[in-house]
């Protein structure tokens, strides 16, 4: 077999290579997106039922909760006065505050409320909150100057300084009003009027205040049977003679909103609707979204976290489930709200806007739990003014299904076949890689003289198409080792036939006589002569060469440094050739290269042996080492002589074929073959110029560094 033959083998191994990848990989995918298409449409369908079943439940359970009187009171807002304030929210705090004018946590400073403006250019923050026995109020006001209290002057009121009006009204109807006046230094007190008409410091109050840079702030501790009702709060700016401004809940001489909180009434019927449902959660929220009672929670998904390779499976089937519709994360809630755009619908209700009562969430941004939320407006007297919503959420059932879980093995099942499989191609594509590799390798060595060594491929004993490539490679090399081992015979054959030459020769001249030859007999048998001895010279140098090119194959690298051995040659060169001018251009820094430093003074050797065959009289050498990225460039250079046309730019032409005659010189260009094979050993270029002002010539070899 030729090597067009191997060619085409080695081809076709990579073409049905490919295309079994390809089909692989393809059906595999194939099968993958045919069960993502599956669950998809199989939860969409689910949904749809579970979304149709909960929404018809909450509309009953809506209702049968408007049926109740204390329901409708408790939603429907008394027609109030217009100089009431606005209502306030009290949460139910998880353990009591420290009193020292500081939230400790964000998690309560994200409950701070800002009130809105009264008659003033500044602004209000205020916390209520409720734990045990006491009600809690922190609060921050804006005042560019505060003006403090002075309780040494008798006639100085708590409302002739700036202050902050607290009024509470217990569940009797009974009201009280607090002054919390500054003083100094930080020292904040509360005041209240006795029956009398006498201001005194309210002893059931603890309070701590701080003044700040553009105002102050303010926290207090309530006995809680005094916040039954109201609770109204407006901090007043005052000159000593004028308000000046008013901001809070309410108007420093109006009345205080309603103080609202979780019902303790209202969740006790709710949770008459949640207790045999252990995966309901149902809120009763305001017109003005505030959380009125809540009951119930949704259920925790059954878990695949002992499936192997659970964490892949998570993924995999949120990215199904998120393709299914859009599906966000919960949104978070300060406590005493509901939040969620199904919510924000259906209060909006009343002015116009078409609610869209069902979201999808996910509990958490790491959670395989996905839950559905549905919220049915609460309309009291049927008029349409939506008075609150009812919010029911229900983690999916597709979660909690035994076929679900299945599904999602068979998911995982069918990722890890995939995997497995592509690893299996990846593999075969190293190995084939790796054979491809060591055939390349062994028909480089059968083909490329500047490479040729012994052929380390072994598969040539299997049945597949890298078995007959390797037998076909091995044949090839059999029949290279043959015309190797032929030629070095022949070229012994033709030695003894020069040298019988030269014997009938000498017997010619001696038999004829050397004063009986005429002139041009004498000029034929010197020329004779003179060829004989060149082809024999020739076939030394072969033999000579072929040796050579073995021993540099077999010859160890390792890591030299180019710039240390030109250098010591160069010196070397100098002292064994006073007569010439030799110059030498290096850098300083070392330049390492992998290679063997034998051969790579034999090259050097050789170029310089050339420059000094040719340069004239009193010319001059020069020898340049340069690094070039990440290759070697080696030049040298010599006066005299410009090489013969056609001679120039690689130099294939310089071989024993080729003899050029200079100065009375015979020269066959065999020392540039030997720079021929050392280049080729080490995958470099060189090549050969005549001087750009035709003052000599110049030699580059370029070959990499590693």
């Amino acid at each position: 077999m030729d090597i067009s033959g191997l060619l085409k083998i080695k081809a076709a191994i990579k073409t049905k290579l490919w295309w079994a990848s390809v089909i692989i990989v393809l059906t595999v995918f194939l099968l993958f997106l045919l069960g993502f298409n599956f669950i998809k449409q199989t939860e969409i369908s689910r949904q749809e039922m579970q979304e149709n079943l909960l929404l018809s439940q909450t509309k009953n359970k809506a209702n049968e909760l408007l049926k109740d009187s204390g329901v409708q009171s408790l939603l429907a807002e008394a027609e109030a006065p217009g100089n009431w304030g606005e209502d306030l929210y009290s949460h139910k705090l998880p353990s009591p505050l420290e009193i020292d004018a500081y939230l400790d946590t964000n998690d309560l400073k994200a409950r701070l409320a800002t009130l809105r403006h009264v008659r003033s250019d500044g602004s209000i923050k205020l916390l209520v909150g409720t734990h045990d026995r006491y009600t809690y109020l922190y609060i921050e006001a804006t005042d560019s100057s505060v003006r403090y209290f002075k309780n040494e002057v008798r006639e100085w009121l708590p409302w002739l300084s700036d202050h902050i009006k607290i009024v509470t009204e217990d569940k009797e109807g009974l009201r009280r009003v607090l002054w919390v006046t500054p003083g100094v230094p930080d020292h904040f007190t509360a005041w209240y009027m006795t029956e009398k008409g006498v201001i005194k410091e309210q002893p059931a109050v603890r309070i701590v205040g701080q003044v700040m840079q553009g105002g102050y702030k303010v926290e207090l501790r309530l006995p809680l049977s005094w916040t039954g009702n109201r609770l109204g709060v407006a901090a007043v700016d005052h000159d000593g003679k004028l308000q000046r401004g008013v901001m809070g809940s309410m108007q420093s001489d109006g009345d205080p909103g309603r103080l609202i909180r979780r019902s303790g009434g209202l969740e006790k019927l709710l949770s008459e609707y949640t207790k045999d449902d252990s995966d309901l959660q149902l809120s009763v929220v305001s017109k003005h979204g505030w959380l009125l009672a809540e009951t119930g929670e949704t259920k925790e998904p059954v878990t695949i976290s002992s499936i192997p390779g659970s964490w892949i499976l998570a993924a995999i089937y949120r990215y199904v489930m998120s393709n299914t519709e859009s599906i966000t994360v919960l949104p978070d809630a300060p406590l005493g709200r509901v939040n969620g755009d199904e919510v924000n619908r259906v209060l909006e209700k009343a002015r116009g806007a078409e609610p869209d009562a069902v979201n999808w969430y996910f509990v958490n941004p790491d959670s395989e739990q996905v839950i559905v939320s549905i919220a049915v407006p609460l309309d009291v007297d049927g008029s349409g003014a939506i008075e609150g919503a009812l919010v029911a959420r229900q983690s999916s059932t597709r979660s909690l299904s035994d076929r679900n879980i299945t599904l999602v093995k068979l998911i995982g099942f069918s990722a890890l076949t995939m995997i497995a499989i592509i690893i299996l191609l990846i593999s075969y594509s190293v190995w084939h890689s790796r054979k491809s590799s060591m055939m390349t390798q062994a028909l480089d060595n059968v083909t490329d003289p500047h490479v040729r060594r012994q052929s380390k491929f072994s598969s040539q004993n299997s049945l597949d198409e890298f078995g007959e490539l390797g037998r076909s490679i091995g044949k090839l090399e059999k029949n290279t080792n043959y015309l190797q081992t032929y030629v070095s015979s022949l070229s012994h054959q033709f030695r003894g036939q020069l040298d019988g030459v030269n014997t009938a020769m000498e017997n010619l001249r001696e038999e004829l006589g050397e004063d009986n030859l005429s002139p041009k007999a004498r000029e034929y048998i010197e020329r004779l002569s003179e060829n004989t001895t060149n082809v024999s010279n020739m076939l030394e140098n072969l033999g000579s060469l072929a040796k050579f090119e073995q021993s540099i194959q077999d010859a160890e690298d390792e890591w030299i440094d180019l710039s240390s051995l030109v250098s010591g040659c160069i010196n070397e060169y100098q002292a064994d050739h006073p007569d010439k001018s030799i110059e030498l251009d290096v850098e300083n820094e070392a330049i390492d290269f992998f290679g063997n430093s034998d051969s790579m003074k034999e090259l050097l050797d050789k170029l310089f042996e050339n420059a000094c065959d040719f340069c004239s009289k009193d010319g001059v050498i020069l020898v340049g080492l340069k690094r070039r990225g990440k290759e070697t460039e080696l030049t040298v250079e010599n006066d005299g002589p410009q090489l013969p046309p056609g001679m120039s730019g690689t130099p294939p032409i310089l071989s024993g074929s080729v003899r050029i005659k200079i100065d009375d010189k015979v020269h066959f260009g065999l020392g540039l073959q030997r720079v021929q094979l050392i280049v080729g050993r080490y995958k470099g270029t060189w090549s050969a110029a005549n001087r750009d002002d035709g003052s000599g010539v110049r030699f580059t070899v370029t070959v990499p560094l590693g």
